[in-house]
């Protein structure tokens, strides 16, 4: 499903077909890697700096500005992180492992990957369909190299929704997604995404399975009754 903000973004790329082919064709890993999303919890889906806030003294981090949250797939919020705080390839994998509570498997580590490319891309999206006017967008702006590094304090300084700003982190975020596009794994990412996801499923359908038989049961036992006690080991049954 195309947001509006795709949708103008697209039709704004296509008045610029060579500067843009690029962005045009990125735009459809969009509409391949939202179907991988897995619905499973509430999430925040903006967590990015501006956001989260530390506190210095007992360093407890608070999350402000819920206005976009709502249920999605846990990977987004990740994918949030690991972008607006750039972290490298091996602090992702300490984000994953401190999530999960231990080392991520191989295919948790794709997803990821996939789930950064959305996210940047639907940023990007984001950045391009603020501008106004896209034929007043400064030379010097459109030649600058898009790294975070490179921002030039006169855009830093300028208004926040001004064209040659929303086109530089356009540029930027378009340019970290075509760099993952562009990755060896990037391919290969789809079926570990699959298999990731396929795991989870089953794994969430028998937790569920397991809390709805033991509803079902402590729904059965007799006001007052002791609950019997759990069997840990099915081979070894408990001595009565």
């Amino acid at each position: 499903m195309r947001t509006k903000e795709s949708i103008i973004t697209r039709q704004l790329l296509k008045t610029k077909p060579g500067e843009f082919q690029a962005a045009h064709d990125a735009l459809d890993t969009i509409d391949k890697i939202t179907p991988l999303l897995l619905i499973q919890c509430c999430c925040h889906n903006d967590l990015f700096h501006e956001n989260l806030i530390l506190e210095k003294e007992t360093h407890h981090l608070y999350i402000i500005d819920w206005k976009t949250s709502g249920t999605n797939d846990p990977f987004f919020d990740l994918a949030y992180i690991c972008l607006f705080h750039k972290l490298t390839p091996e602090q992702e994998i300490a984000l994953l492992t401190a999530y999960f509570g231990h080392a991520p498997n191989p295919d948790a580590v794709q997803k990821l990957l996939l789930v950064n490319i959305l996210v940047s891309m639907q940023c990007a999206v984001t950045q391009f369909s603020r501008i106004e006017n896209l034929d007043e967008i400064l030379p010097d702006t459109l030649e600058m190299p898009f790294t975070y590094a490179n921002c030039p304090e006169e855009l830093n300084k300028d208004d926040r929704n001004s064209d040659n700003l929303n086109y530089f982190f356009f540029k930027l975020l378009l340019n970290t997604a075509l760099q993952k596009i562009n990755s060896p794994n990037y391919q290969e990412a789809f079926d570990a995404t699959s298999r990731f996801n396929q795991a989870q499923t089953q794994k969430d359908s028998a937790t569920k399975t397991q809390r709805a038989y033991r509803a079902m049961i402590e729904a059965r036992q007799p006001q007052g009754a002791v609950k019997p006690q759990e069997n840990p080991d099915p081979k070894h049954p408990i001595k009565k």
